[in-house]
């Protein structure tokens, strides 16, 4: 079964990653997909690099995919 999981990041990127060791470990849910959605906002982008080597560390068996808007929301 796929489990995916649809986030939005903000300037705290290891929530994500918190809750994919949630669903894999409480829920004993193995997280096959992980889409980011993220907007051009510097620190959000580098938010999700910070996401994506938590993946390739801990959770390789997950396929990233982002989703980047057209925007900047950070004031």
């Amino acid at each position: 079964m796929k489990v995916s999981v649809i986030a939005p990041v903000g300037t705290s990127p290891p929530v994500v990653t918190e809750f994919i060791q949630y669903v894999e470990g409480f829920l004993d849910k193995r997280v096959t997909d992980l889409t980011v959605i993220a907007t051009r906002e510097p620190m959000v982008l580098e938010g999700v690099e910070l996401i994506a080597a938590a993946l390739r560390r801990r959770y390789p068996h997950v396929h990233l995919h982002v989703v980047e808007l057209p925007f900047s929301d950070i004031g």
